[in-house]
């Protein structure tokens, strides 16, 4: 069945893997089709390849917390991104009660804690004397969680730029997406630039 203009799709490759998308523009001939991703501005040009086609009978279920597209409602964990967001857990209402809970100033100083033992654990590894990987993957745990919790916070409330302009629920949220995929791109340009002038 050939994607058409209007079509929800699934991109199947690249960094954007796993996120729904709408098709804007379809050229079957040359079978290039511009589409966007849900929640960015901006748009992405895909082939047919790159592209799953969602069937207008089928229930879109996305994980709470990467966003990604998630087959059925019956994984106990998500695919993508491996946490319980799908069934058993909406790991996004568990940030923000743990934020109403001890409030803004006392999660953020609680990031601020588990970003300095990630480094001292960093430089621990980099001296030898570390324990193994066991005490570094606990300390990358914990900043994980304590960066998505951030995300919720600030998105959940809004808050006032430089400008004093209050931002809209769930804008920074999608900032940071947006940060993330530029990063994501530059980190495969700088990948390419290298292997060309190793070559």
């Amino acid at each position: 069945m050939a994607i058409q203009e209007g079509d929800r799709v699934c991109v199947t490759v690249g960094i954007m893997e796993g996120h729904l998308a709408t098709v804007l523009e379809a050229d079957l001939q040359d079978d290039y089709y511009t589409i966007q991703i849900d929640e960015y501005i901006t748009t992405h040009a895909y082939t047919s390849n790159g592209l799953q086609l969602i069937t207008k009978d089928a229930t879109e279920i996305n994980c709470k917390f990467c966003n990604r597209l998630v087959e059925n409602d019956q994984w106990e964990f998500c695919p993508w991104c491996g946490w319980r967001t799908v069934k058993h857990c909406d790991v996004r209402q568990l940030y923000t009660e743990a934020i109403a809970l001890w409030g803004r100033g006392s999660q953020i100083n609680m990031a601020e804690e588990e970003l300095i033992e990630l480094l001292l654990e960093l430089k621990r590894l980099i001296r030898n004397r570390n324990d193994g990987f066991t005490s570094l993957a606990e300390e990358i745990a914990d900043v994980e969680i304590m960066c998505q919790q951030l995300r919720v916070m600030f998105s959940f409330w809004g808050d006032v730029d430089t400008d004093g302009k209050l931002w809209p629920k769930n804008s920074f949220d999608n900032l940071v997406r947006s940060y993330t995929i530029t990063a994501l791109y530059n980190l495969t340009d700088r990948i390419e630039k290298y292997k060309m002038k190793s070559t």
